[in-house]
């Protein structure tokens, strides 16, 4: 805030600076910043953020907290839908062999001619 004298006020302890939306966020591990270790960057509103987390597991809950509200802060007719798993062809394929072979084999374990 700006006085009419032209010094700039500084802000207290409890004031809010700015305020933050997490809509259209990224958020990852900030792996490529080797000052500390533990670090997780946040891109928003077209500022990026550096934190630091005590540990490993935190990391993680972090970024999975920040996909989270990152997934649900946009309307729901401006969502995007969420993917499923992707799972290579050989395994579906390999999968569908095992189930159909039982299909054509009889109780006794002999094949029928069809």
């Amino acid at each position: 805030m700006q006085l009419r004298s032209g010094e700039i006020q500084k802000p207290g302890k409890g004031d809010m600076i700015r305020a933050y939306t997490l809509q259209n966020a990224e958020s990852g591990l900030g792996n490529d910043y080797l000052k500390r270790k533990n670090v997780i960057r946040v891109r928003l509103e077209g500022e990026q953020f550096l934190l630091q987390a005590a540990d490993v597991p935190s990391v993680v809950e972090w970024i999975e907290g920040f996909h989270a509200g990152t997934n649900i802060s946009l309307d729901l007719d401006h969502r995007v839908m969420p993917k499923g798993p992707m799972f290579p062809r050989y395994v579906i394929s390999l999968f569908s062999i095992v189930c159909f072979s039982n299909v054509f084999t009889d109780v006794d374990g002999e094949e029928d001619d069809q």
